[in-house]
């Protein structure tokens, strides 16, 4: 199960960074949501 975790963690990470190559002021305010979700979500 906490491979799976990571494997989401990674995953989302990949995709965010595919998609920040020209929108990295948008997701900076993704950044905020989404590692505040991925580290609650983790700590379960």
């Amino acid at each position: 199960m906490v491979f799976f975790k990571l494997f989401i963690y990674n995953f989302y990470i990949s995709v965010k960074n595919y998609f920040a190559t020209e929108r990295e002021n948008i997701f900076m305010d993704w950044d905020i949501l989404g590692y505040s979700f991925i580290f609650s979500y983790l700590s379960f």
